[in-house]
């Protein structure tokens, strides 16, 4: 009986009694609203994704813009690789990849979210323009 009594005065106790099972508690919870989350988070970028094109599409201007866009990422992409590339010649960040990897990644992180952002414009492009395919001439006879 006695010790009963000490394990109900001792915080350990009631730390795994109660904690550890609210904790299971939560992240069943989560498991469960993550899918419904994910997919109004979905619906919604697609919902705006589609909103932009549809405003973009009648207007050659702004489809010549976003092309011209595209390309620039994708040349800002190309001259971040070959400074990248002569970096790595030229210094020893070579070795920081077998040495430290995270400080690797940070490192040439920019090349990465250039990489990212160029892929991201690149398919607005392709959608923007399988989306202007869509309309018809207003004056085609």
């Amino acid at each position: 009986m006695d010790s009963i009594i000490e394990k109900f005065y001792d915080p350990t106790f009631w730390f795994q009694g109660l904690f550890f099972p609210f904790v299971v508690y939560l992240i069943a919870k989560l498991f469960k609203l993550l899918p419904t989350f994910l997919r109004g988070v979905s619906r919604k970028f697609r919902k705006n994704e589609l909103a932009k094109l549809k405003t973009l599409r009648r207007n050659p201007y702004a489809i010549q813009f976003h092309i011209a866009k595209e390309r620039s990422y994708f040349l800002l992409f190309i001259m971040t690789g070959f400074f990248y590339l002569v970096l790595t010649i030229t210094t020893g960040i070579a070795t920081l990849l077998t040495t430290n990897t995270l400080a690797f990644f940070v490192t040439t992180s920019p090349l990465y979210c250039i990489e990212l952002i160029w892929l991201i414009q690149s398919s607005l492009v392709q959608k923007l323009i399988i989306s202007a395919n869509k309309i018809r001439p207003k004056y085609a006879y």
